[in-house]
């Protein structure tokens, strides 16, 4: 991107027993402070963690005063007031997609990165050797991507087990949804953020929890004030949830308790904050409210109540002129908008990019049949099939695809490509003499190779319809 100095940083951040964690993200294109505007204040790239004890574990990076120079560091409490962490210093190159890995089994916590998409890098390994193995507590903190980081962040995935180097190598440049190729069950959090606009991402794994982008909270009991407070270049945009009666939850999480809802409390939060449609009032990037009867009304007499609000911080037209990505939208739902949160590009995947032919495979079965035209399949189906049966004179159909480097079927060949190899028919019979009974018409059968038959491959185009 187009180095430009960065917004001032927000405030300060707002786990489970026996939690193996691998915090895996990509993180691209970081615009970096210059050495006489260096903030060494840490840059989350994930955190779930107090924002008053730092009870949890993190993920940071936290800029030195030499250019380039970052603090890579992640830790985990583990009770009794003790937190187990690992730091160490790094060169973060700019304009490049870094990959970190960070896995912790109990006893060390192990820290890797790389800015390539093939390998990763040791960078510390820290052992507890003298205490018991602990595993992060239990916390009902939000989980928090990117928070006062300054740059971009791409395929974040969280295991509640520690994969192997090569594991996370290919995790790193592969999709690892349900379904998938490189599924795992032990993945808990997956965020792609490839949506393209709007507040939300989706959660990839099978506990499909949506992720909010910019959320702010504020919770307080009755009699009290409710402050919520966005970061420097951000405005208070939207409020997705507000009640002043009876809330359970935390933050991101909170739910309606029927027994005493009050369903005006989002309207009254709206237009304290200004976000009513008929105010003309500058964008805020705070606002505050009493969490009083006078205010709110009393829907539930004799309940004491609280005040729960979850809202959204969006990027003000100064914030907005940091955005450097000029490419053409790229969003999974196929809707854009003008977003400074979402960014075009992706870290670097293999998706798509050629790796392998895959073995002869039976053209009819369901996942191949879709794929090819239906003119080149004659009548057939897989119960019979066996490419070692082949019958001399009869046509046997088979299919054989690029595979690209996650071990997806390719379909991205431009038109000018072409495979070749060569297709060995099976052993022949032939007559061979023998003690005089080739004489009598006896033939005995003697293994010989024929020459190899040359196959050419040729793309057809991007309508897929190939022939050999």
């Amino acid at each position: 991107p187009r180095p430009s100095p960065p917004p001032p940083s927000p405030p300060p951040p707002t786990g489970d027993q026996e939690r193996r964690t691998l915090l895996q993200t990509e993180n691209t294109e970081f615009t970096f402070k210059t050495a006489e505007i260096s903030d060494s204040s840490p840059q989350y790239v994930v955190n779930k963690m107090s924002s008053y004890s730092g009870k949890g574990y993190w993920m940071s990076v936290s800029q030195q005063h030499v250019e380039l120079l970052y603090t890579y560091e992640v830790g985990v409490y583990v009770g009794s007031e003790n937190f187990r962490i690992v730091k160490e210093d790094i060169i973060l190159p700019e304009d490049t997609w870094v990959h970190l890995v960070a896995t912790y089994n109990g006893h060390s916590i192990v820290i890797y990165m790389s800015d390539e998409a093939d390998s990763l890098h040791l960078v510390k390994n820290i052992t507890f050797f003298e205490e018991p193995q602990l595993f992060g507590k239990r916390n009902s903190q939000p989980m928090h991507i990117g928070e006062n980081f300054f740059g971009q962040i791409d395929e974040v995935k969280i295991f509640n087990a520690v994969l192997a180097v090569n594991e996370s190598i290919a995790h790193g440049v592969c999709p690892s949804h349900k379904g998938g190729l490189l599924y795992d069950e032990d993945l808990v959090a997956y965020y792609r953020l490839n949506e393209g606009f709007g507040n939300y991402t989706r959660d990839m794994s099978t506990h499909d929890t949506p992720g909010v982008l910019g959320m702010i909270c504020a919770h307080v009991d009755q009699n009290k004030e409710a402050k919520l407070q966005c970061p420097d270049n951000f405005y208070v945009a939207e409020i997705i949830f507000a009640n002043y009666g009876i809330n359970d939850g935390t933050c991101g999480s909170f739910e309606i308790d029927d027994e005493c809802f009050n369903e005006q409390t989002k309207s009254i939060v709206e237009n304290a904050c200004g976000l009513n449609a008929s105010q003309s009032v500058a964008r805020a990037q705070e606002c505050s409210i009493n969490a009083y009867n006078d205010v709110f009304g009393n829907e539930c007499v004799g309940i004491h109540k609280s005040l729960a609000i979850q809202a959204i911080c969006a990027p003000n037209d100064q914030m907005t002129r940091f955005r450097s990505v000029e490419n053409p939208c790229r969003s999974f739902s196929g809707v854009c908008m003008d977003d400074p949160r979402w960014s075009s590009t992706t870290a670097p995947t293999e998706v798509g990019v050629a790796s392998a032919l895959s073995e002869p495979t039976c053209p009819y079965n369901g996942n191949t049949k879709e794929i090819l035209p239906h003119n080149m399949l004659v009548d057939g189906d897989c119960t019979e099939w066996d490419m070692s049966k082949a019958t001399a004179g009869s046509t046997s159909m088979f299919a054989i695809f690029t595979l690209d480097g996650c071990g997806y079927i390719d379909f991205t060949k431009e038109d000018d490509h072409s495979f070749f190899g060569n297709l060995t028919y099976p052993m022949k019979i032939v007559a061979m003499e023998s003690d005089g009974l080739a004489e009598e018409g006896n033939c005995f059968p003697q293994s010989q190779k024929e020459d190899p038959v040359q196959m050419m491959h040729e793309w057809a185009g991007m309508g897929f319809c190939n022939y050999f």
